[in-house]
């Protein structure tokens, strides 16, 4: 073999790996460029900003309409009073915050971010439906409803955060919906949302108890406690007694302990039987406690010697706040060592610690 192809392999190699070097050094250039580049466009979008808030400010104080530095024109200009103002509305209360919305709709930015959430660009979409969550934009509802199955993620999770931020309960099927889906949103989101809608989401909420899903009966029911609804109670008796799924008894058996009404002692009491989940005996018990079930002392005393530490300690923690009864079977526990001892004297120390008792200079008082 002649030495001239014998050495051809070994030419290879070597031009393959100056290849290499060379395009690694070119992608660390373009790197290093385009972080420059970022940092140059950061900095000029930081002077815009700047130039713009104090006039911002003084056209909120009743100043003269002047023009607030890149307002009007087009490209990264335009976006200066937006990014100014997606700051400060969180923040303003009031007839500050109305006059920014104004100003908003009076330059054209209010309308622009409707137009732009539904068009290309999933960055583009998800800044427009958050501006207009932002501004309280009740004309972008329909939009922001659509945005909710939306094919980007991020975009779907900013219009729920924007329709908890209109306030309308009539986004509340809408949001139940979004739960399930090829295009789900997490149930930890929608919740936050029809948190932020507030007590005018109960009424479409209780429509919620009979939906098909799973998820949406134990969301439902555990909005509803949250809420404190006293109107629900017999509801949430029938979900916690009757309701197929054990996550969603659990969830009623909190609902309930949160609205604190009596009528729903005898259920809990019966969910605290040893044929029962223990999540939910555990539910009940911390639920009993809740209310002051004294009538179920009983069944509180054998779950806190079940053995099982989470009803052992939600049971123990009922007992010292049911009455004085309550805390003698907890010293007694808690004195003879046996089950449950250790979870008797975790609850007695809390409520010795959480029992408000009078100052000395109080006591000094009523002793004179």
């Amino acid at each position: 073999m002649p030495a001239s192809a014998s050495l051809l392999p070994s030419s290879l190699v070597l031009l393959g790996l100056g290849a290499l070097a060379t395009l690694l050094v070119l992608l660390t250039v373009a790197a290093v460029v385009r972080k420059a580049l970022g940092r140059a466009a950061s900095r000029r979008r930081e002077r815009r900003e700047t130039a713009a808030r104090p006039v911002l400010f003084r056209l909120l104080a009743g100043g003269a309409d002047e023009r607030v530095p890149g307002i009007r024109g087009r490209g990264a200009a335009a976006h200066t009073l937006e990014s100014v103002a997606r700051g400060l509305l969180p923040k303003l209360r009031g007839e500050d915050r109305l006059e920014l919305v104004r100003l908003l709709e009076r330059h054209g930015t209010i309308q622009a971010a409707r137009r732009n959430a539904s068009r290309p660009g999933p960055v583009r979409r998800a800044r427009s439906v958050e501006l207009l969550g932002l501004a309280g934009d009740g004309l972008a509802f329909p939009e922001l409803t659509s945005r909710l199955a939306d094919r980007s993620p991020e975009v779907r999770a900013v219009a729920a955060r924007a329709l908890g931020r209109l306030g309308d309960p009539a986004a509340v099927p809408f949001l139940l919906i979004a739960l399930s889906g090829r295009r789900r949103i997490p149930a930890g989101l929608v919740s936050m949302s029809l948190l932020h809608i507030g007590p005018a989401a109960v009424e479409r909420l209780r429509d919620g108890l009979r939906a098909d899903s799973p998820t949406d009966r134990a969301l439902v029911v555990e909005l509803l406690g949250q809420f404190g609804d006293l109107g629900s109670t017999d509801a949430i008796i029938q979900a916690l007694r009757n309701d197929p799924v054990p996550a969603v008894r659990v969830r009623a058996a909190g609902a309930l302990g949160h609205i604190g009404s009596p009528r729903a002692l005898p259920e809990l009491t019966a969910s605290l039987g040893d044929d029962q989940p223990t999540a939910l005996r555990a539910a009940a018990a911390r639920a009993l406690g809740e209310i002051g079930g004294a009538a179920a002392i009983g069944e509180l005393h054998a779950a806190l010697g079940s053995g099982v530490h989470e009803l052992a300690h939600n049971a123990a923690l009922a007992l010292a706040h049911v009455g004085e009864h309550g805390s003698m079977l907890l010293h007694d526990v808690a004195l003879t060592g046996g089950p449950g001892a250790a979870h008797a004297r975790e609850a007695l120390t809390l409520r010795r610690l959480t029992t408000r008792r009078p100052s000395s200079t109080v006591l000094e008082r009523s002793a004179a």
